[in-house]
């Protein structure tokens, strides 16, 4: 998950954590662990990326997006 935070440069999103849900056909719910401080969040991503996660997504399968209004 990815923290995309106002007051930072849009390439380096915030790390908001790793997760897997698996193949549940169900709510998950996901508690967001910010790796840095978040002064003005804007966007919240979540992408597939390889097991244990990576420092810098590529963001080529993002599966969920969701705004701050």
């Amino acid at each position: 998950m990815w923290i995309f935070d106002g007051r930072r440069d849009a390439r380096y999103p915030i790390d908001g954590g790793v997760f897997d849900s698996g193949n549940q056909e169900q709510e998950v719910v996901t508690p967001i662990r910010a790796a840095l401080p978040v002064g003005c969040p804007q966007l919240f991503a979540v992408t597939l990326e390889r097991p244990g996660g990576v420092v810098v997504s590529d963001r080529q399968r993002v599966v969920v997006v969701a705004r701050i209004t």
